[in-house]
């Protein structure tokens, strides 16, 4: 484990998905730990929060904003303890935690974080009934990129996202990912309604794999904000 001065920091290059933001990511190689306790953790996130503080802007480095990837870090009912290192890294624009083995005892977590951090990777994880928690008393616009593909949401989470859009949380989104969630007709109808009024930045949604169908009408709801949408690509 490295003092913080010593940790080295990357710009990564672009995956496939559209939604993580440019400038500059910060890597902490937390996989190798991931049966390690919440203190080795907490180190990293440390040298990642100085790192954060004391790299230049502008330059050579151009710090649009931080992203943290903590992927495939087992991280289950111990999320609540890294709050407060990963909100005091400055300007975080994305976080990954996708298939940390969250669940929905880590959703008021995840609204704390939520309130501070725009991007989200949930992917992967069996958040199921917690997503309106971690929705719950978002500020307005404050969810920018969220990825809750194969989170186990199913129609309910849904409409909580549905419901999310009413209060203006969604206002701001650009990138939604819901696919693989068993959503159905019903839970589409009410999301993809209420996105083509509430989400006028929405560029980029995926539906994939949620049972939906012509004769319960969800295909032409999304055919319609396809359609209709001006921002969609």
């Amino acid at each position: 484990r490295q003092h913080p001065s010593k940790l080295k920091s990357k710009t990564a290059a672009t995956s496939d998905k559209s939604s993580q933001p440019e400038g500059l990511w910060l890597f902490s190689d937390l996989k190798k730990w991931r049966h390690e306790s919440v203190d080795s953790i907490l180190t990293v996130l440390e040298g990642v929060a100085y790192l954060a503080e004391n790299l230049p802007r502008g330059g050579m480095v151009p710090l649009d904003g931080t992203a943290i990837t903590l992927w495939e870090t087992h991280l289950g009912g111990k999320l609540e303890q890294l709050v407060p290192a990963l909100c005091s890294v400055d300007r975080l624009d994305w976080i990954c935690l996708g298939d940390c083995q969250l669940g929905p005892g880590d959703c008021k977590a995840l609204n704390q974080i939520g309130a501070k951090c725009p991007g989200l990777d949930l992917s992967l994880n069996d958040l199921g009934s917690g997503l309106p928690t971690m929705l719950a008393g978002l500020p307005a616009g404050t969810i920018k990129y969220l990825d809750l593909t194969d989170t186990d949401i199913r129609t309910q989470g849904a409409i909580a996202l549905a419901n999310a859009a009413r209060q203006a949380v969604l206002r701001e989104l650009v990138d939604l990912r819901v696919g693989s969630n068993g959503i159905g007709d019903r839970g589409c109808n009410e999301l993809v309604t209420i996105l083509g009024v509430a989400a006028p930045s929405l560029e980029h949604l995926d539906l994939r794999d949620n049972g939906l169908t012509s004769w319960g009408g969800s295909v032409e709801l999304v055919c319609s904000l396809l359609a209709d949408s001006g921002s969609l690509k």
